[in-house]
């Protein structure tokens, strides 16, 4: 991997742990998820879904996150397995890789039945929800 895909990863997933730190320290996933008592269980970004045989990086009850700076075919593949187990894989990415995942899903033809959603798409739009809940400005 080169420096700037290891950038791209090691910075991405900075942003998503910060993201899940916000949010389960009172805001909103702790208080639409926690309160009710789903667990959300996390994985360290290291420790790759292939070489642990685990759904995804964490889960929300049937909803199953994969995180990746670089998406290939195998988060596609780890995917597409989540469908037939009867999760909802998320894959989340850098803005820059979007259509590259998108072109991935098509490939594979499951492109219809997976969320792929860019990282800053996603901390944007809870930090826009989370303004409105609490009337403030978002700017």
């Amino acid at each position: 991997m080169d420096n700037m895909t290891n950038d791209i990863e090691k910075e991405s997933q900075r942003l998503l742990e910060d993201w899940l730190k916000s949010c389960t320290c009172g805001k909103k996933i702790s208080r639409n998820t926690i309160a009710v008592g789903i667990e959300i269980s996390s994985h360290p970004a290291h420790a790759g879904d292939q070489q642990t045989a685990r759904t995804g990086d964490f889960s929300i009850a049937e909803l199953v996150y994969h995180v990746t700076a670089t998406p290939g075919r195998n988060v596609i593949q780890k995917c597409a397995e989540n469908l037939k187990a009867g999760a909802f894989p998320i894959l989340l990415v850098p803005k820059s890789q979007e259509y590259k995942a998108i072109a991935l899903a098509q490939d594979e033809g499951v492109d219809q039945e997976i969320s792929i959603i860019s990282i800053e798409d996603l901390v944007a739009m809870n930090i826009i929800e989370l303004a409105i809940e609490e009337n403030v400005d978002f700017f």
